[in-house]
């Protein structure tokens, strides 16, 4: 089944086995998911490796509101990724309904990256008066997402822009807490170091929203040439693996910071 005009071989037939689908998703012949769904399995894993020592810590708030929600999401969005790669041709239907859940999941993820450094930029201020309202309006820009994703014809490709912009309107709804702490921190030195780390998030997650937009570069190359390894739908999944370990390099970096200097430096804790 094709869903991309550019990509016109290595496409795995219609397949109505679920043992079938799983030996040719990742065994038996290359395609052109082949690299999706091995990679998001990958991401998977190695997410769920790290998620289980966070869980064993609830009592930890670091690890529960720092590490915890970003990990749920990666695991969350890898997993329907996954599923999605491996499964969509087992006929029409499952298409609509697996691309949705992908979709919702990807939402997920990036309401998880806005709660995680939400936590760790107001850490020496965590009252209701900063955390509340950033919380509560990512939440429901991710329902009203998920909302406008359950639509019958939201998945179809007509709407693969509408798509993009939409979780790039979200992506930037799930940055304004890092523009809040910008405007109460007064521009601080511990502030633009953290911005600068979470810009290159954004940036990741942006270069991927454009890639699966434009769906370059295989609409500039020769029939062909990307139909294997190197098109538009792989290169985004590079960029929101690639996005996510960054974010999980910025909190362990945050918990080591923390660690060592606590509040003392902080320009959110009155002198």
């Amino acid at each position: 089944m094709q869903d991309n005009e550019y990509l016109t071989s290595y496409y795995r037939p219609q397949i109505q086995s679920v043992r079938h689908l799983i030996a040719t998703g990742f065994f038996l012949f290359p395609h052109n998911e082949t690299a999706l769904g091995d990679g998001g399995l990958s991401a998977l894993g190695d997410a769920a490796a790290h998620l289980r020592p966070a869980l064993s810590r609830l009592l930890s708030e670091a690890w529960l509101y720092g590490f915890g929600p970003l990990l749920l999401g990666v695991c969350a969005c890898m997993a329907s990724s996954t599923a999605f790669h491996i499964f969509w041709n087992f006929s029409p239907a499952a298409l609509k309904l697996l691309s949705r859940i992908d979709y919702c999941a990807i939402a997920l993820l990036c309401a998880s990256h806005s709660l995680t450094g939400s936590f760790w930029g107001f850490y020496c201020s965590p009252t209701p008066a900063t955390t509340t309202p950033h919380t509560v309006g990512v939440l429901a820009a991710t329902a009203a997402t998920v909302v406008a994703i359950m639509h019958p014809r939201f998945d179809s490709p007509a709407f693969r822009t509408t798509r993009a912009v939409t979780f790039s309107v979200l992506g930037g709804i799930c940055f304004t807490p890092l523009a809040h702490l910008g405007a109460v921190s007064g521009w601080h030195p511990e502030f633009t170091t953290e911005a600068v780390w979470l810009s290159g998030v954004a940036a990741a997650y942006l270069a991927g929203a454009i890639l699966f937009a434009t769906r370059y570069p295989e609409c500039c190359a020769r029939k062909g040439r990307y139909d294997l390894l190197g098109a538009s739908h792989q290169l985004m999944h590079v960029c929101v693996i690639g996005a996510a370990a960054l974010h999980w390099y910025v909190c362990v970096r945050n918990f080591r910071y923390r660690l060592v200097y606590g509040c003392t430096l902080s320009p959110l804790v009155p002198v």
